[in-house]
C-alpha cells in the first residue's frame, strides 16, 4: 500500500511503499537525504513547507476565537464568584461581630461576679482592661478580665456600651453597628439579637 511523504526540503509529495517505512534515501527532486517516516501515521502527516507555515496561522485563529469564548464565558463566572465572595465575607463579618459579642458578654459576667455591678456607662467597656478609678471598691476589680486593648467591630467601628441598656435595663446593651456601620438599624449585632 503506498504511503504518501512529503520532502521536508523541497516540499515535493510523493508516495513511496510501505516497506520503505524508516529508511533513508536522495529525494527525486532536490537529491537532498531524505528519512522516510517510520510508521504510516508519521507519514501522512508530514507536511510541505507551505502548509507548514499555513498552520501556525490557522492555530493562531482557532486560539484565538478560543479565547474569546472563554473569556466571554469566564466573565460571568468571575462576577458570580466575586458576588459569592462578597456574600461569604459580609457573612464571616457578622459570624465574627457576634463571636466577639459573646465573648465580652463572658469577661463582662466575670466582672460583675467580682465587683458585683456591671461597668457605668461612662466606664465602658475599657473597665474590663483596667479599673475605673471611681470604682467604690477598687480592690474587689480582679483583672484585667480583657487582655490586650478593646478590639473594634470588623467593620472598624467601636462596639457600643450602655448600662443599663435600652434592652436590658437590668444589666447592659453591647452592641455593633453591623455592615452598615449606622446605629439603631436592622442589621444591628447586639446582646439582644442573641437571646
Amino acid at each position: 500500500m503506498p504511503i504518501p511523504f512529503t520532502c521536508p526540503h523541497c516540499g515535493l509529495q510523493t508516495s513511496v511503499s510501505g516497506e520503505y517505512l524508516g529508511t533513508s534515501g536522495p529525494c527525486a527532486q532536490c537529491g537532498k537525504t531524505i528519512t522516510v517516516p517510520a510508521t504510516a501515521t508519521a507519514s501522512a502527516l508530514a507536511l510541505s513547507p507551505e502548509q507548514s507555515r499555513r498552520v501556525p496561522v490557522t492555530i493562531l485563529v482557532v486560539l484565538a476565537i478560543v479565547g474569546v469564548f472563554v473569556v466571554c464565558g469566564a466573565l460571568p463566572v468571575f462576577f458570580l464568584a466575586s458576588t459569592a465572595y462578597e456574600g461569604t465575607r459580609k457573612r464571616a463579618n457578622i459570624n465574627a461581630a457576634e463571636v466577639q459579642v459573646r465573648l465580652f458578654k463572658n469577661q463582662l459576667e466575670l466582672y460583675n461576679l467580682t465587683v458585683k455591678s456591671y461597668p457605668s456607662t461612662d466606664q465602658g467597656l475599657e473597665a474590663l482592661r483596667t479599673a475605673p478609678a471611681d470604682l467604690a471598691d477598687l480592690d474587689s476589680w480582679q483583672g484585667p478580665y480583657l487582655k490586650g486593648s478593646v478590639p473594634l467591630d470588623p467593620w472598624g467601628n467601636p462596639y457600643q456600651y450602655e448600662s443599663p441598656g435600652r434592652f436590658h435595663p437590668e444589666k447592659y446593651d453591647l452592641w455593633s453597628f453591623g455592615p452598615d456601620g449606622t446605629d439603631c438599624t436592622d442589621d444591628d449585632i447586639g446582646n439582644w439579637t442573641q437571646e
